[in-house]
């Protein structure tokens, strides 16, 4: 292997690991998922075409985060979540464990994040069915308690149109 490939390889590796290293995974688990929502129900009175993120935090490590009108398939599986901290935010992955059948659903989970050190943060969700729309993005002082909803119109298949 040529001297400037090997040092290129070491190089890419480095910035690999260090990228690790800036990329901690939080102690959170998902609390409750709601089964399939019909057409009928809301939750606190979120239509369809939104969906919310109502978040509470302790003032101290813990944060609480409800999303209503997540979009699954009809038959997920499990639901279950992955929190990261990078740098300043807070990343969220929402997942399912199978996708056994041809439809989507709505639903909402309920995610217990724990370790969470006052600050300013970005939350970041990632949803497996959102592709169409913006990402749930947004800035959160938690430097003391707080309890905050805030809403996000969809306009597409499984949330409004």
């Amino acid at each position: 292997m040529p001297k400037n490939a090997l040092l290129l390889l070491v190089f890419a590796l480095l910035v690999i690991s260090c990228e690790e290293e800036n990329r901690n995974n939080i102690n959170s688990k998902v609390t409750h998922s709601s089964s399939c929502k019909t057409s009928t129900a809301l939750y606190k009175g979120t239509p369809f075409n939104q969906t919310a993120v109502i978040f509470n935090y302790n003032g101290t490590d813990k944060l609480m985060i409800t999303h209503i009108n997540t979009g699954f398939n009809c038959c997920p599986g499990t639901i279950y979540s992955q929190v990261f901290l990078e740098g300043s935010k807070i990343v969220i992955n929402e997942n399912e464990t199978t996708q056994d059948c041809r439809c989507l659903c709505l639903y909402d989970i309920s995610i217990e994040v724990n370790n969470v050190s006052p600050g300013y943060y970005s939350i970041i969700f990632n949803e497996p069915y959102a592709e169409q729309g913006p990402p749930i993005e947004f800035d959160a002082n938690l430097n003391s308690a707080i309890l905050d909803t805030l809403y996000f119109e969809r306009n597409y298949y499984p949330w409004g149109a």
